[in-house]
């Protein structure tokens, strides 16, 4: 019986393709940009952080993390993730918050709240005002917030009224392990319902 003249060739042109962007790469050459889009996994993260930990959840709300709670003091009505501790809903400058981070400053000294980084994060974010109270809608009274990274100063203003104040992307250094949030009453807290608005992680650059 005589054997089909292409019995020897196996695979046809496209495995030829694969096998000469194979011996390309082996020689130190670069893909085609078709390379990747075929045959790099989609469910990897494209956008990785510096440390080349990607960060997940992106974004990663303080709020829906509890057990990266490390440790609170002093904060008038304690800690409350999600809500403010006189009402449910979060309303700052007449927008609402899902996941904000209630911490109602004193009546004398400071109170913080202090949360584990997560792996991948690159910078964080959020906003510094006063909740509305639903019973008292105009009562504003006049506090401080801070933020640290471990234990670097890394923002702080002032607030008093209905404005409340936007930080910017802050960069989080590798190696960074502890965030800390800070409210100060400066004295006496009427009105001070001092919250910060959907704090969150990010792992984009």
């Amino acid at each position: 019986m005589t054997r089909p003249r292409n019995a020897d060739r196996s695979g046809g042109p496209v495995q030829a393709i694969i096998v000469a962007v194979v011996i390309a790469l082996v020689a130190g050459g670069t893909s085609p940009w078709w390379w990747k889009v075929l045959f790099t996994d989609a469910s990897q993260d494209p956008t990785p952080s510096a440390s080349g930990i990607p960060l997940s959840p992106d974004p990663f709300y303080l709020a829906t993390n509890p057990s990266f709670v490390i440790d609170t003091s002093n904060i008038h009505g304690d800690l409350k993730l999600g809500r403010v501790y006189w009402q449910a809903e979060v309303w700052i400058e007449n927008l609402p918050y899902q996941h904000a981070v209630g911490m109602a400053a004193p009546d004398n000294g400071v109170a913080y709240a202090d949360f584990k980084v997560p792996p991948g994060a690159n910078y964080f974010q959020t906003i510094f005002g006063f909740a509305r109270d639903d019973k008292n809608p105009n009562n504003y009274g006049y506090a401080i917030g801070r933020i640290y990274l471990d234990d670097d100063r890394v923002w702080e203003s002032a607030v008093s009224g209905a404005k409340a104040m936007h930080t910017s992307a802050i960069p989080v250094p590798i190696g960074t392990k502890r965030l800390r949030l800070e409210v100060d009453s400066q004295g006496t807290n009427w009105s001070d319902q001092t919250t910060w608005g959907d704090p969150y992680f990010s792992g984009a650059r």
